[in-house]
């Protein structure tokens, strides 16, 4: 038996005593920014952020040692696009480096049909904390995901959702062994022509010198 197999049987174990819990936190899955503007031939970096909440006397997972995410597997859908004839592409993925990288057996990225469905997981079994925001507020960065701008004028719309096959993790798995619902999230990515700095800088003289010449009069 591979550690694949070993670890798909460990999942399911624990997933069969994880199901019949309830979730008292929110768990929601979004990107650093809703907008990204990037100039044509460019690449943008979009970070996938978890956020987790918790109200009154609840525990957060994300911030007790032990309890953290173990595992996850999503996807992203970035087929839909507007503006131009042709919407940004997917260019690269790279995971929270504390997610298992080094086994292949734990790390799969798959991109097909304009869907990229991707997952991991890490090897203690404690889980992956995150970052105390406030008092109920935590979060943890997962993976950073790199797109090549699209035509200019081009609108690509990203929607975080489950991971397709061959992914077989569910979106979200805890070290406590539960897996809690996601509110899925999206982002934009709009290809603009920004200004160079030299021209910024040209307009900025100009400006000012339009300001001295009021003064004068």
């Amino acid at each position: 038996m591979n550690v694949r197999t070993t670890l798909s049987l460990l999942l399911f174990a624990l997933l069969a005593v994880g199901t019949s819990q309830v979730s008292a936190q929110t768990y929601t899955l979004g990107f650093d920014q809703a907008q990204y503007n990037v100039n044509p031939g460019a690449t943008v970096d979009l970070t996938l952020v978890l956020t987790e909440e918790i109200t009154g006397a609840e525990t957060s997972r994300l911030g007790t040692p032990g309890s953290g995410l173990f595992a996850f597997g999503l996807g992203v859908d970035y087929s839909s696009f507007s503006g131009a004839a042709n919407g940004s592409t997917f260019s690269s993925l790279i995971f929270n480096s504390n997610f298992l990288q080094s086994d292949p057996d734990f790390t799969n990225v798959d991109d097909s049909n304009n869907i990229i469905s991707f997952e991991t997981s890490e090897t203690s079994g404690a889980g992956v904390n995150g970052t105390q925001l406030s008092a109920n507020l935590f979060e943890l960065d997962l993976a950073t995901l790199t797109f090549n701008a699209g035509d200019l004028g081009s609108i690509t719309t990203l929607q975080i959702g489950n991971g397709r096959s061959p992914i077989t993790n569910p979106p979200l798995f805890f070290a406590d062994a539960t897996t809690p619902p996601v509110e899925f999230g999206s982002g934009q990515i709009t290809v603009v022509a920004v200004p160079e700095p030299g021209s910024v800088a040209m307009l900025g003289i100009f400006a000012c010198a339009g300001f001295m010449t009021r003064r004068r009069k």
